[in-house]
């Protein structure tokens, strides 16, 4: 009966990966509401409004940078300021091992990619470097990822 189903839908594998361009494209979303969101915490505008009003301006302010840091909202690390204090603060989300929003539904766009290439190529899953890669993802260890997999040299 599996069988069947697998025969009259679109295979797993192309499943999978419909499933991470799905996933990947609202990760990006998300960090362009974070971009948006940024810009509008240090506009000029607001300050200006939170000198002229500071019940209501700085009331704005703060909510936006709640939405920006916090865990229920964009994620630690979410403040995409290219420069100021916006960078500094994005910074130090990052150096406290927060991750933002996109960053973790971006990398469970490269889980189901994972997913999709070993059931393709189930072989691979014998590779010491895609079980490192694989379980690294998996155990969402951000700062393992950077440094752990370099290209094999080829002699």
């Amino acid at each position: 009966m599996a069988a069947e189903r697998r025969a009259c839908g679109p295979p797993a594998a192309e499943m999978l990966r419909e499933c991470a361009r799905d996933v990947v494209a609202v990760a990006e979303g998300i960090r362009e509401v974070s971009a948006r969101t940024s810009s509008a915490l240090f506009a000029p505008a607001l300050t200006g409004s939170a000198r002229r009003r500071p019940r209501t301006g700085v009331a704005a302010r703060w909510a936006l940078l709640r939405t920006l840091t916090n865990r229920q909202g964009l994620g630690g690390s979410a403040i995409v300021a290219p420069d100021g204090v916006g960078h500094l603060l994005g910074a130090a989300g990052e150096a406290l091992g927060r991750a933002s929003l996109a960053q973790l539904v971006a990398v469970t766009s490269l889980r189901l990619r994972i997913a999709a290439v070993l059931l393709d190529h189930p072989e691979f899953g014998r590779d010491p470097g895609m079980r490192r890669l694989a379980d690294a993802v998996g155990a969402d260890q951000r700062h393992c990822l950077s440094g752990k997999f370099r290209p094999a040299r080829v002699a």
